[in-house]
């Protein structure tokens, strides 16, 4: 472990797992690889920087290898085979990992904020608590990846894969999912604010105590999702499929709920609070009917 309290900040500076590295730093050694602004991959041909010249390059292959809490501030991964390898700990910030093979990867607590990666390839990593935070992994595949506790707030994941990610506790505050698959994900107690969900399949979904507010899940795909005590207020599910989707418990103060496609009347009575939603004129008379009147609901102006 690290002399640098930096890293695994819950575990004390004293700890004895810290001793090996304090004694080394002491005599002016980090026991650590530092890589910073290296390039691991080959630069693309004649400069050659489209998209065609980055995929034509040919990444090196570093299979299994281990760079546990490695600086690599800023390299150069383009296209790298990182199948396996142990990244525990390290720190990549703006590094560029465009097409790069992270399968089943070790990058619990690492720290990859900035970092470009799209078409990367995260399908079974080990994530827990790591730092993505404005990253672009668009196009990404991180199915099956254990992104427990990890920060991704204004990263970019427009059109990723996310089949059955563990998410839960993570923070993706205004981070773009746009077009993205998240079917099957755990995203229980995530915190989900202001971010974009447009057109997203969410399908199957654990949303469990998720905060979703004002997040726009217009369009998006909701099909038997579970959003069970989510706090919704201020959100935006115009136009998205919400049929067998789970309410109960949740929070619809303030969302713009008209034009939800297979929205029943029983779902929005299992909700805890509806005050303010807006919702289609039909919807509107149903729930005063069946949900009583205790909490109001504003139908507000008509969509154009």
């Amino acid at each position: 472990m690290p002399a640098d309290s930096s890293v695994a900040p819950d575990m004390s500076d004293a700890d004895i797992r810290r001793w090996a590295a304090q004694g080394l730093q002491f005599l002016g050694y980090r026991p650590y690889a530092d890589v910073t602004e290296a390039s691991f991959s080959p630069l693309p041909a004649h400069g050659d920087w489209s998209d065609e010249g980055i995929a034509a390059i040919r990444g090196v292959r570093l299979n299994q290898m281990s760079l546990r809490y490695a600086r690599a501030y800023h390299t150069f991964w383009v296209n790298a085979r990182l199948w396996r390898a142990n990244l525990e700990g390290a720190y990549l910030s703006e590094a560029d990992l465009r097409g790069a093979n992270l399968r089943e990867a070790r990058l619990h607590n690492a720290v990859l904020d900035r970092v470009q990666a799209g078409r990367a390839v995260f399908v079974s990593t080990d994530a827990r608590s790591i730092n993505l935070s404005s990253a672009d992994l668009h196009g990404a595949d991180l199915s099956y990846g254990i992104f427990e506790g990890a920060v991704l707030s204004n990263a970019k994941l427009l059109g990723a894969s996310m089949y059955a990610i563990d998410l839960r506790d993570a923070q993706l505050l205004r981070t773009d999912l746009s077009r993205a698959d998240v079917r099957d994900a755990k995203l229980e107690r995530a915190v989900l604010a202001l971010a974009n969900l447009h057109d997203a399949d969410f399908s199957a979904a654990k949303l469990m105590g998720t905060n979703l507010t004002g997040a726009q899940l217009n369009g998006g795909i909701f099909l038997d999702a579970n959003f069970k005590n989510a706090d919704l207020r201020g959100a935006v599910l115009t136009g998205a499929v919400v049929r067998e989707a789970s309410f109960e418990g949740a929070n619809f103060d303030g969302a713009d709920l008209r034009g939800a496609i297979g929205l029943s009347v029983e779902q929005l009575c299992s909700a805890k609070w509806w005050r303010g939603a807006l919702l289609d004129a039909d919807i509107q008379a149903a729930a005063q009917a069946r949900c009583g009147a205790s909490q109001p609901v504003f139908t507000g102006p008509t969509r154009p």
